[in-house]
């Protein structure tokens, strides 16, 4: 049968039939269908279109996609015509096509306004107010969701709330997590008369992400158990993982990092039931992170290597940077300082593609520690300077003087004491613009160290006399004094030391 002229009444038969079980059993079986497709491609979409949740196996976005842009041409009904709009846009948003879902949600939303139907209207600014929130125009989802409220009644409560939850979320994602939990609350306000528990769930779940984001971990936690006790026979899997990694992030906060390995692992557990396998990875990281603070660090690096596989067979280049980072950061630690340089070198090479200067800093400052450990301060120096040339093209005046204060130190170590006080004094400089005191106070100091051992010992008083005077704190700098002792002593006999000061 083809029904390339009007296949509405095909479909009202087919329809029927699927109703009474009266359908071809050759039409549902896949691999027939699918044969369909080839013989009556016509059949075969409106099938598609019409009877996919009936059908015994999945159809994946892509297909019914296609089937809508074949079928909204093969009718001229408006009332199909909108219908096929929503569908299409709703297919693409669930591919990320969000620029493309716009514009068929728009074509939609133009006939629902026609038609004089406000809740359809209300659904479909509710849905591009979503793929608004996913391309990051908060502005444009906000004024979506603000309008399907206005449109939501008091007999469709869910909706409402749920609109209203967006809000907040677009609230949080502004950094305004006041009113982002305001909205949120409200909508469970909302809810309690009219139960929908994962959507409650989901609400109380954005609570303790706003209250961790304002470092109110008692609260966050409170809400995070709250949601999870909702969730506890919803059979949600993924939402219970996002609550468990977000408890695991405060516990890691408040240093319980054995409660935070804990929680991680049954986040690990649910994220492996639904299949997520990218998720697993940050699972995995996330419990990595939390043995290397309990100084457990081969088990770390047994942890982040596994997270490193999942993250390769991805491509993920940020997260494989990451790991690298943090097994660098181990091997580290263990003595094993080659091998740690070789990891973030291997970092630095996904960090150049993703062209990011803040972790090829952190690189190249980890690679510059490691030669340090092994007393190789040449070496040293130069991946110093790498990470300085990275600090430059951000314009990071924080960095800059951080990396020149190194720079000085690892120059002192090879006794060469005019090249660091010069570090130093550019260290200083940055200081001053960023009024930071302590990293003056420091560096000064280290000044002072150098000059005493020079033998420049007025010129050495004249740095502790000006910075302690102008800060006002000269007790910081005696400290620092007491630093040139300790080097002092170690390189001539107290007699000498004496008669120096």
């Amino acid at each position: 049968m083809r029904i390339n002229r009007a296949y509405g009444a095909f479909v009202t038969r087919l329809m029927d039939q699927m109703a009474t079980s009266e359908i071809v059993p050759d039409v549902i079986q896949e691999s027939r269908i699918n044969r369909l497709k080839k013989s009556d491609p016509d059949m075969y979409y409106a099938l598609v279109v019409f009877c996919f949740s009936r059908l015994p196996f999945d159809v994946s976005s892509e297909i019914q996609l296609e089937a809508h842009k074949r079928c909204i041409h093969n009718t001229s009904d408006i009332g199909f015509k909108v219908f096929h709009y929503e569908q299409m846009a709703w297919h693409q948003g669930c591919l990320n096509e969000l620029h493309e879902s716009i514009i068929c949600f728009e074509k939609a939303l133009t006939i629902r306004k026609k038609q004089n139907k406000p809740s359809r209207q209300a659904w479909i600014l509710s849905q591009m107010g979503w793929c608004y929130q996913l391309q990051k125009d908060y502005d444009k989802s906000f004024e979506m969701h603000e309008q399907a409220c206005h449109l939501y009644t008091e007999d469709d409560p869910i909706n409402y709330a749920w609109n209203i939850g967006c809000i907040g979320r677009i609230h949080g994602k502004c950094g305004r997590f006041e009113a982002a939990i305001a909205r949120h609350e409200e909508a469970i306000g909302i809810l309690v008369n009219n139960p929908d528990i994962k959507l409650s769930a989901w609400n109380w779940s954005r609570i303790a992400r706003n209250q961790t984001r304002l470092k109110r971990y008692d609260l966050a936690m409170n809400a995070h158990q709250t949601a999870l006790k909702l969730l506890e026979k919803q059979m949600d899997k993924e939402l219970q993982a996002w609550n468990l990694e977000g408890l695991a992030w405060i516990y890691g906060k408040v240093n319980q990092y054995d409660d935070a390995i804990k929680v991680q692992q049954q986040a690990l557990q649910y994220r492996s039931q639904e299949g997520n396998i990218s998720q697993q990875a940050w699972n995995l990281e996330g419990i990595g992170w939390s043995l290397g603070k309990l100084e457990r660090f081969e088990e770390a690096l047994k942890v982040l290597n596994r997270a490193l596989k999942v993250r390769k067979n991805f491509n993920h280049i940020k997260g494989q940077a990451w790991n690298l980072e943090g097994i660098a950061r181990f091997l580290g630690n263990l003595g094993r300082h080659d091998e740690a340089i070789a990891a973030h070198e291997r970092a630095l090479v996904f960090q150049e593609k993703e062209n990011n200067h803040e972790r090829q800093i952190w690189n190249y400052r980890g690679i510059a520690w490691n030669y340090k450990e092994k007393n190789d301060h040449d070496n040293a120096i130069m991946a110093l300077n790498q990470a300085l040339n990275h600090a430059k093209q951000s314009e990071s005046i924080y960095w800059q003087a951080t990396l020149w204060a190194l720079i000085g130190w690892n120059l002192r170590q090879m006794h060469r004491l005019s090249d660091a006080i010069k570090a130093h004094e550019q260290a200083i400089k940055l200081y001053q613009r960023q009024n930071n005191t302590a990293g003056i106070l420091e560096n000064a100091g280290q000044m002072a160290i150098n000059c005493f051992i020079l033998g420049q010992t007025g010129r050495a008083w004249n740095i502790l006399d000006h910075y302690g005077a102008s800060m006002k704190c000269p007790q910081k700098l005696l400290s620092s004094m007491g630093d040139t002792i300790v080097y002092l002593k170690k390189m001539f006999d107290n007699q000498w030391l004496l008669k120096l000061l």
